[in-house]
């Protein structure tokens, strides 16, 4: 990790090309400039800031903890994908056995601290730029400091304890410790209030690619979720859905630029010939190919009759008598260098709010509530109403209805699926009779053994010696 932060500083990731009349687009890394000459006007300070929502999709030291590959790693890691043909690239994910030196683990590892440092950097440079007027530097370290915020959210719930670098100092960041998931989130909580107290209401792109105060309180949202402070996670989700800025789109328009219920999403770069790594990766290549990853059996037996996400969001085909299933909410499998992106991946949406908010009101005892809140979801998906269906239902039933609304409406986006599993403590339950080789240790991935070599600070999470 640490041997590449330092480039990172020296990066100035430039252009936004947009048209009324076509989809925004946001170029690659172009450029390298001294960190003072960045900062040296407006033009370029917002630049690079621009440059840090772009790494997440460029494919060339890119951010694969954003680009969409916690998709499949989660997936498999989870019980939502398995690989029909196995590879030894992604096996291990699948298995649950990640060796100390796997490239795909040490990858999002090292691009997730990319992320970090580039931050970091910019939010150092900001407060010592005189030459960016006050306003438009509140903006950018704002934003920055929601996209640092949104950078450590994974990495803590991928590694457990992480190194906590909140400056730009190379020295001190390569030697640095972990830090206790309460102090990581701690700093989570200060960056999305500090963004969230700055940011307005609309972002600079009609097509919700750059964060807003509602993305902030979404995140949000979901970090209180995470630390089981209800009422938080409640007061922040409801901050969102009760503005009526984001209303759930129709199931065939969840996964478009333009859908009403987007609150972030990235844009894919112009130089790769796909729009999302998840319709990269699942759509099959050509009629008739076998997925390369397909629904487990426990993921197509999760949606119920008649579940029209089932039809809408999934896909299959059949050879040699056996039907796989794979996702199908990207629709692009692949798309011309250089044309504009038609998908983007998304990010945060309004849907998961609505589960966010039912499963802490459940938690509250609000039962009623947690159930409208639900029911959202159902009606949408033409599934009948809890409501009509399970009047009465007590608070362990409808944790378990949540439970399950967010697997089949969260499939395969960004390891929403194994994240749950992991913080409501059911992952040995539910993983150990799918997984013969299974272990409790596995909750965590392992931290690269190439930066422990670098860094004698860093241990490892249990079970990786």
């Amino acid at each position: 990790m640490y041997q590449y932060l330092l480039r990172i500083s020296l990066l100035l990731i430039v252009s936004l090309s947009c048209a009324c009349s076509k989809l925004i687009s946001i170029d690659p890394p172009v450029d390298q400039l001294v960190t003072e000459e960045v900062f040296a006007n407006t033009a370029s300070a917002e630049a690079t800031v621009v440059g840090l929502y772009s790494r997440m999709v460029y494919p060339n030291n890119g951010n694969r903890i954003l680009d969409g590959s916690l998709s499949l790693y989660g997936s498999l890691s989870a019980d939502e994908l398995e690989e029909p043909v196995s590879t030894s690239i992604y096996q291990p994910f699948q298995d649950n056995i990640i060796p100390i030196t796997d490239g795909q683990n040490y990858t999002l590892w090292t691009t997730g601290y990319n992320g970090v440092f580039h931050a970091n950097t910019i939010l150092d440079n900001l407060a010592r730029s005189g030459a960016v007027p006050p306003a438009i530097r509140q903006q950018l370290a704002a934003e920055t400091k929601f996209l640092r915020a949104l950078h450590f959210f994974y990495l803590v719930n991928c590694y457990g304890r992480v190194p906590l670098p909140v400056s730009g100092n190379y020295m001190a960041n390569s030697l640095l410790t972990r830090s206790d998931t309460a102090a990581v989130y701690k700093q989570l909580i200060t960056d999305l209030e500090e963004a969230y107290a700055v940011l307005g209401d609309a972002t600079r792109s009609g097509y919700r690619i750059y964060a807003s105060k509602w993305v902030a309180a979404a995140l949000l949202a979901r970090v209180y979720l995470y630390l089981g402070q209800w009422e938080e996670a409640i007061r922040w989700s409801s901050l969102v859905l009760d503005s009526k800025s984001f209303p759930l789109s129709p199931l065939t328009e969840v996964f478009r630029p333009n859908s009403s219920e987007t609150l972030l999403q990235f844009v894919p770069a112009n130089t790769v010939n796909f729009n999302t790594r998840e319709g990269n990766w699942f759509i099959p290549a050509t009629a008739g190919q076998v997925p390369l990853f397909a629904f487990t059996t426990q993921m197509e037996n999760a949606f119920e009759a008649g579940d029209l996400r089932l039809q809408q969001w999934a896909s299959f085909m059949e050879k040699d008598g056996r039907r796989y299933y794979y996702p199908f909410k990207y629709k692009v499998q692949n798309a011309a260098t250089g044309s504009s992106k038609t998908e983007y991946l998304k990010v945060l949406r309004a849907s998961e709010l609505f589960l966010i908010r039912a499963e802490a009101l459940a938690q509250e005892n609000r039962l009623t509530d947690a159930v409208r809140d639900l029911d959202s979801l159902r009606k949408r998906a033409g599934l009948e109403l809890l409501a009509n269906t399970r009047p009465g239902i007590g608070k362990t039933a409808l944790l378990e209805a949540v439970y399950h609304e967010r697997q089949v409406e969260l499939f395969t986006e960004l390891g929403h699926r194994w994240f749950d599993l992991k913080r409501t403590g059911r992952a040995s339950t539910v993983l150990s009779p799918l997984k013969p080789e299974w272990t409790a240790d596995a909750v965590l991935y392992p931290i690269p053994e190439g930066d422990r070599l670098l860094n004698p600070n860093l241990d490892q999470n249990n079970g990786y010696y």
